[in-house]
């Protein structure tokens, strides 16, 4: 085992089992494991905006914009928390 590292298990339903191992192939990672820590970095990014109260958009087309709503997200705005 490598320094620094701690090792964690996961118990998957098989459907989140099969919507893991199809985004390790998607991405084109080689383990489970990397698609694990780029989905922690993509959700830290994701907790951080919208606790600085940022909207995180996507742009369907040229000049359409829609906001992505994350409702299961419990996020309270930094500002609110000082």
């Amino acid at each position: 085992m490598r320094i620094g590292v701690k090792p964690v298990q996961f118990n998957f339903s098989q459907d989140a089992y099969q919507e893991l191992s199809g985004l390790k192939e998607r991405l084109g990672v080689t383990s489970k494991t990397e698609v694990v820590r780029l989905s922690l970095g993509v959700l830290s990014w994701v907790v951080e905006e919208l606790e600085n109260g940022n909207k995180i958009l996507a742009q369907r087309e040229p000049g359409k914009a829609v906001e992505l709503a994350f409702p299961y997200l419990k996020i309270r705005s930094r500002e609110s928390t000082q």
